[in-house]
This record gives structure tokens, sequence and C-alpha cells, in this order.
């Protein structure tokens, strides 16, 4: 071994070279280590009481919200059906122009319920999917939504 008062820029740089490998080998566990942590902390997370309450709540009001959907794009429907039919038997092109509006403004209300409720069952669905909300499962909501 070299001395300090006989080689003092070897040890240094023997030194250097130590806390380099230490530094290497410690950021190589870490990023080796880092897949588990980030399932821990997801685990964590997701298994957290709060959190699964705030997803079992989430689940059901949503699913509840598009449940109501299908009340509302029926009486959107329903209101278009009957509203068509106080004209039938008259070709459109000659209904007044206040009721193709009308008949305009009924079709794209039930168009936007329609839009709404996919939008929502797509969430729905994505959010159920998810790897994190494979842990907890809720018996009085569905895994997916057609």
């Amino acid at each position: 071994m070299f001395d300090f008062e006989d080689h003092p820029i070897l040890t240094i740089f023997k030194w250097i070279g130590v806390l380099m490998l230490v530094s290497i080998t410690l950021s190589v566990f870490g990023v080796l280590s880092m897949p588990f942590s980030s399932a821990v902390g997801v685990a964590e997370k997701t298994l957290n009481p709060d959190a699964i309450i705030y997803n079992y709540e989430w689940f059901k009001t949503q699913y509840q919200d598009i449940r109501s959907f299908d009340t509302r794009i029926q009486n959107a429907q329903d209101s278009l059906t009957s509203f068509t039919e106080s004209y039938k038997g008259i070709t459109r092109d000659k209904w007044p122009f206040e009721a193709t509006q009308r008949e305009t403004e009924l079709n794209s209300i039930l168009l936007g319920l329609k839009n709404q409720k996919a939008l929502m069952v797509a969430e729905y669905n994505a959010r159920a999917k998810m790897a994190n909300r494979n842990f907890v499962k809720f018996d009085d909501v569905p895994d997916h939504i057609e």
C-alpha cells in the first residue's frame, strides 16, 4: 500500500475511485429496485382505506349517473317521437320553419345525451381496467358497462 506521505496524489485518486464505485453501485441498486418500490407505492395508495372508500363512492356514483342517462335518453326520444308524430303525414319540407328548428333541437338533445353517456361509460370502463383497481372489487357495481 501507498502511504499518503509518499504518494499523496495516488492516495487521493484511490479514495475518489472508491467513492465513485460506491456511488455507481448505489445508483445501479436504486435503478434496479425502482420498479419494486413503484409497485409497492401503488399498492399502498390503492389499499389505503381512504382510497378504497373514494373508489367505491366514485364507481357507485358514476354507475348510478350512467343508469340515469337511460331514462333521460328515453324521455328525449319520446319527446322527439311525439313531436314528429304531430306532423305525421306532412313531409318535412312542408313543416313550418319553427317546427324544423324544434325537431333539430330535440335531435341535438338526444344525440348529446347519448354522447355524454358514452363518455361516462368509457371513463368508467377505463378506470375499472386500471391495474391498481384490480386489487379491490365491489359487489354492487359492475366491472364493465356496455
